[in-house]
This record gives C-alpha cells, structure tokens and sequence, in this order.
C-alpha cells in the first residue's frame, strides 16, 4: 500500500511544480483584498481594488462582519456581464464587461457595482457566531449557517446593498425593479414567501433578487438599515438555520421578530399592503399579451418590429428558450405577428432596418480570452444581414463590438471594446468591399449609436458616469454633451431633430424627446413605466410597459410636457489609477505585489470541509475524516482526500481525488484508493469546440486509464463527447471505446467494448 500512496502523492505535488511555469497571473493586494489578475490587466486590478477599498467600510457597517483578506479573480469572459462569490472557497470572481444594458447598466462604476454586489455576499452569508462559529471552525466553510438561508435572503441584502450607497446606481434605483413589483401589485399577484424563492413562468421577470432587494428596500425604509447586521447575526447564530432549506420558519421568524417585534410573515404581509397603497399608473390598452420579455422597438413603414425572448416549460427543471425577432403588421388593427428569425441568443447590439435588410447581432463563443473560467472561451459580438421578406442570413462582422448602425451608404459604423473593455474603438465598415477603417479611440463606452441628416448620436458613459447622450463627430473625434445628468439616459430613436431617449428620473423608467434645434427637452406621457417609445404618423405612440406577465406592447396617444432635468452633479470619490505608475488606493493603501504562490497555499488548506466519518457494519468499525479543498484560480478546483482507520483489521485506509486544470484547455482528474487491491484513475479531457447557436454547440475529446486490483487489470477508455442544439431541442452524447489489453502495460484479460449514452430533449 505504501507504494501506492508514495507513487500518487508523487503526482500529486509534482504536477502543481511543473504547472507552475504556465501560471500566467500576479497579484495586488492591501490587507483587506488581493486581487488576481493577467498581464495585460494590472490597471483594471488596480481600480477593483480602489473600488473594494471605498465600499468596504460601507459593507462591513451593512452586513455587521469584517471579513478576513478576500482574494478576488478577474475573469475577461467577452462581453458575459456577470460575477460570483464562493463562501466554501473564500473567494470572488467578477467579469470584466461592463454592462451597457439591461438592469445591470444602471451604475456608475462596474468594478463597485458588481465587486460591492459580492463582497456583500461574502460578509452576510460568513456572519457566524455562538455554537454554529465553533462548528464551522471544526468542519470547515459549510458550515455557515447563512449558506442554507432561502434565495430571496441571499440576494435580498445584495440587491439593496449595491444600490444604497448612490442613488445614481443599483438596481432598486433602475426603475425596472420596482416597476415589477408595482405591476404585480396592481394585479393582486404579489408573492408569498415560498413563490419568492424560485423562477416563475407566471410571472418570469419576477424572481428572488427582485423580491428580495424590494423586500429589503421596504424594510430599510420603515425600519431603518442597522437592523440588517442584528439580524444576520441571529441568523448566523441559531443552529436551525442549517434546517432552512426543509423549513424556514424554525430560524427566520424567530430572527426577523427579535430583529423587527414582528415574525417575517408579518413583515411580509406589510409589506404587500405597502405596495398596494402606492398611487402608479400602467396602460391598458395592450397590442400584444405574451409578456416575458420585449426590447428594440421599431416602427418602419407602417410595420412594429421588435426582440423578444420567452421560455417555454417542458417538464420539472426543464425549458426552452429562444430570441427573436418579431413584425407586427399594421399594429393600429392589431393584424398578425410574423417571426423573422428565431436565435439562441441574445440580441447584444440590437438590430437595425435599412432599405430592405434587416441587420441584427448575435452573441458567439471563441477561444483568446483572459480566463480561466471558460479556459479561455470568450463571447464575441457578430453583426449578420439578411433580407427582411425572407431568405438566408450572411455574417459581415464579429469581434467586441458593442453597438453598430447602418448608414445611408451602407457602410457599418461600429463601437468596439479594447482589450480591457475600458475604451472604444470606432470604426467603419464597408459590405462591398470588405475593409474596415478606424475612424476614433474614445475614452468612451458607447451604448448605441444613431444617425441622421449626416449626424450621429450615441449613448455613451465614462468613468464613473452613467449612460449619458452625446453628438460623435468622427472628423474631430470627439463627442459633444447633449443631455448628461447623474442619471441612466440611453436613445430610443432620433426623428426629425429629436431625440427620443429614455431615463430613470425619479426612480421610474420613462421617456423623454429632446430637440437638437431649440435645446427643450419634454417629457413623454406619464405612465409608471415606459420604454421603447417610438411614434406614428398621426401622432400615436407605441410602446413597452410592464405587467405581471412581463413587458407587453401598448398603443396611446402620449402626451408631451415640459421638463427641467435634474440639476445634480456627481464628483467621483476617487481618481481614476493607471498602472505601473499608482502606488497607492484611496491615497492611503500602500500595494503589496505577488505571485501565484499564495493560490498554492490557499489549495492546500481543507477549507471547504472537513467531516469524521465513522461506519459500522457486522465485522467491521471504520473511523477516519474526509477534508477537501481546492485553490482560487481554478488550477485545482476540487481535491478530496479520506482517511480512514479499519479498527478490526487494523487497516489504515486512504482514498484521494485531485482536479488539475494548469494545462488548460486540457484538464485532467486524479484518483487513487487503497481499498479493492489498489486503484488509481487518470482522466484527461480537452474542450475543442464550444459554442452558442444552433448546430454543433459542444466537442469535447478524453482519455481515461483506470487500474485495480493491485495494477493487474487496466482499463483504457478515450471517448468523445459532443452536443447539437436546434430552436427546441437539444441532443447529447458520450461515446467511449473500452479497452483491455494483455500485451501492452498488461492487464490479466482482452476485452474490446463501445459504450454510448445520449440525451435528446425536445420541446
């Protein structure tokens, strides 16, 4: 046995020592942070560690915790806009993009946004005290009570919290949060606490990080938000909390009433009526009833175009998704709806009408991206044309692109991200010919672009700015300030001289006509929610508004007033740093530089757990401990190593299993045990083909060796696993040769064998 072990403990620590020479990230730390980072992108780690630095303070009074240094890894996933905390691992992961749309969009700064979004998380949920603190320190990270809370708890605190720090960021301040609530609200369709926790299909844009940051905006307003930390810490300290996910009620009623003096249904129910009372205004007369999702609505002769995205449920834990791209014919007589294309994806460019072509973008996953996430995989932008009455799509463009629009000529004027998504670059493009000029570098990220009469106007931000609207003039490169408060603003559609935009004044999502000749601006209609506002020509509107089905298309005649914009103005509490010349952040936190050796040390601890095991039978009593760790990076995600003891036969027993991914893109997978004569396993597998869309979404290739009893029998085992998606469906397959052999590395028998197991899904 000792052989054995000796030979796999030898793998073991050898692989990391000969891996370390592709380890490709350094580190910047402060005491309270170390950031992960890739050459290329020390500047950007410089400025997630200000922003880190500025809202910790803020955090640890909101969540009551003060958490032990966090290592954050930053992830360039393309234009994937998201971020991720793992408490059993003590780390954070956040990407890079830097949202232009969508809810997320609403913020002043990315790297505050999403590094305070989780950096809550990882305080709230690690608040541990009394009996459950000595437990967690026995047994490891799954221990935090706080990880078994209901999911609308987990996000409740984040939501609020990303959004309470600036009214100018955060999702409660974007307007389309609270717009579901009330919607939902006005229909008598609010939810109960299990609704809360779970993806609806009766109400899809509902789901727990809005119920929760709403329900936590109500109880800071009414109660004040210092009782958020008291009652993390009744949370973190009641062992009932580890019963939460059979039931709640043992631990959160309890907590919330010796928090609040009222149980949570209580607060819940008040909640509700709270809601009720609010005076909003929705319109009714709908030209659509399908709800889910609508956005880029159009109206081109005498036609509605617009992307919507609905989900269909086919079974438990089982649903089908898809994009499109709709015509509504004559949609003053409600005629019929036409899909023109149907797509997995997202639309993340919108689409475009000129002449007879319809131009629309699409997301497309390829290799050369700056992550280990994906192992390099990355989400790109593809423009693509095609006729609007039918026929086939041609793709004309991809790369970071951001937004695009068609000029009269036919050319393509395109935004598209540097390397580190902080800058854009502007470029034209031709379709004839092929060529495409670079026309301007901005200091800008540009949201959308539209012209007219020679013009073009964007929606743009820098930094620590919202979306702001600007005139781009490519012969001086510069952009020109039309409306730019403190506010999210981002155009619609730009009609003889105005522009139509819409903004989050007042906390509501709204729209709004600004004219390019007279300087008025105007506010249109005056509903809870408007968006997408687009006008006819005998002066009525169509557009997109909320209810408890998701958004819809309305039609009325909306009013234009007056409007004075907000006269805010926000400095930034910090200065923007560049790498290698800033040394400090905040002006008072002097930079530790690193390697990657403290990710070696982070694997090596068994932090994630470290259980006894005990296990009787009739002839045998076996006691041992199972731990399992792994590091921050990802080059080893998982190890597991269980000693055991056999009493009776006095029989040390040890079994172990090491994930190693410093080969990427190949990964391999480690195991050894002593039990059944000695058997070790090595399995490696290499990702050739990930993508998207429809067709081959998925290539894989792996090679397996398996050996036991001693070494006297060896299974070898290559395989291919490969996945195909059309709208609909999906099929899936592993397909594994299984051979023996006594002639080469012997084992004791020859055996020749395939096994295939697929999984088709159709909706």
């Amino acid at each position: 046995m000792h052989r054995y072990f000796i030979i796999f403990l030898i793998i073991l620590f050898l692989i990391p020592t000969h891996g370390m020479a592709l380890a490709m990230y350094e580190s910047i730390s402060t005491p309270s942070f170390k950031i992960y980072y890739r050459a290329g992108w020390e500047t950007e780690a410089l400025n997630l560690l200000q922003a880190m630095e500025y809202c910790r303070p803020y955090v640890e009074d909101l969540t009551g915790n003060k958490v032990p240094q966090v290592p954050i890894v930053i992830e360039d996933m393309g234009n994937l806009v998201n971020g991720y905390t793992n408490v059993p691992s003590h780390k954070i992961a956040v990407f890079a993009y830097p949202p232009s749309g969508d809810v997320l969009a609403n913020g002043e700064d990315w790297w505050l946004t999403v590094g305070m979004h989780e950096y809550i998380h990882l305080a709230q949920i690690t608040k541990i005290d009394d009996e459950p603190a000595l437990l967690r320190f026995l047994f490891g990270n799954l221990l935090y009570p706080n990880l078994y809370q209901p999911n609308w708890m987990s996000e409740a605190i984040t939501v609020y919290g990303e959004s309470a720090l600036s009214k100018f960021s955060g999702r409660m301040n974007g307007g389309t949060y609270p717009a579901i609530i009330s919607a939902l609200s006005k229909e008598g369709k609010m939810p109960s606490l299990a609704q809360a926790g779970y993806y609806s299909q009766s109400a899809p844009l509902a789901n727990y990080y809005v119920y929760g940051g709403s329900f936590y905006q109500f109880l800071a307003d009414t109660y004040g938000q210092e009782k958020f930390s008291i009652l993390f810490n009744h949370t973190g300290s009641n062992l009932f909390s580890y019963l939460n996910p059979i039931y709640s009620g043992l631990s959160l009623d309890q907590a919330y009433k010796d928090t609040y003096g009222k149980t949570l249904q209580e607060l819940w129910a008040e909640w509700h009526r709270h809601e009720y009372t609010k005076e909003t205004k929705f319109p009714i007369q709908a030209v659509t009833n399908h709800g889910w999702e609508i956005s880029n609505l159009k109206y081109y002769r005498g036609d509605l175009y617009y992307s919507a995205y609905h989900r269909d449920k086919t079974g438990p834990l089982s649903s089908f998704g898809s994009h499109r791209i709709v015509r509504l014919h004559d949609p003053q007589r409600f005629e019929m709806e036409e899909t023109i294309l149907t797509q997995a994806t997202e639309f993340p460019a919108g689409f475009q009408i000129a002449g007879n072509t319809l131009y629309y973008s699409r997301q497309e996953m390829v290799k050369g991206f700056d992550n280990n996430e994906y192992d390099g995989f990355g989400v790109i932008c593809e423009i693509w044309q095609k006729p609007l009455m039918g026929g086939g799509s041609k793709k004309l463009l991809k790369g970071p692109i951001r937004a695009f629009t068609v000029l009269p000529d036919g050319s393509i004027i395109t935004a598209e991200d540097d390397a580190t998504h902080q800058n854009n670059n502007i470029y034209r493009f031709d379709p004839k010919t092929g060529s495409k000029e670079l026309m301007a570098t901005l200091n800008y990220l540009i949201g959308g672009i539209h012209h007219e009469e020679g013009k073009l106007f964007v929606t743009a931000r820098t930094f620590y700015r919202n979306n702001s609207i600007f005139e781009l003039d490519l012969d001086r490169k510069t952009l020109k300030p039309l409306i730019d408060t403190p506010y999210g603003e981002s155009i619609v559609l730009v009609k003889d001289g105005r522009i139509y935009y819409e903004a989050v004044y007042g906390g509501n999502n709204g729209m709004y006509i600004f004219d390019t000749h007279t300087g008025e601006t105007l506010k249109l209609g005056d509903f809870t929610e408007l968006r997408w506002a687009v006008p006819t020509q005998d002066g009525n509107h169509f557009f997109v508004s909320m209810n408890s089905r998701g958004q819809d298309i309305y039609s009325d005649h909306l009013q234009e007033s007056r409007f004075v914009l907000p006269s805010e103005r926000v400095e930034p509490p910090y200065a923007r740093l560049e790498a290698p010349a800033d040394h400090m952040v905040l002006e008072q936190y002097p930079i530790q530089r690193g390697g990657y050796m403290a990710n070696i040390a982070h694997a090596l601890w068994p932090r994630l757990y470290r259980i006894p095991y005990i296990s009787v039978s009739e002839d045998t009593l076996q006691v041992g401990f199972q731990l399992a760790g792994g590091d921050i990076l990802g080059d080893i995600p998982l190890w597991i190593a269980s000693i055991i003891y056999d009493i009776n036969n006095k029989d040390l027993i040890f079994e172990g299993q090491v994930s190693n991914n410093f080969f990427r893109p190949l990964k391999q997978t480690l195991s050894y045990s002593s039990i059944n004569g000695h058997t070790f396993g090595a399995e490696q597998q290499i990702q050739l083909l990930n993508k998207l869309n429809y067709g081959i979404s998925g290539l894989a290739l792996g090679f397996g060796l398996v050996t036991s009893q001693g070494m006297d029998r060896k299974l070898w085992y290559p395989y291919l696993s490969n996945s195909f998606r059309w709208n609909g469906g999906t099929l899936s397959g592993i397909h594994a040769l299984m051979y023996e052999t006594t002639d080469f590395w012997a084992s004791d028998r020859d055996r020749l064998g395939w096994q295939s197991t697929g999984n088709l899904k159709q909706k």
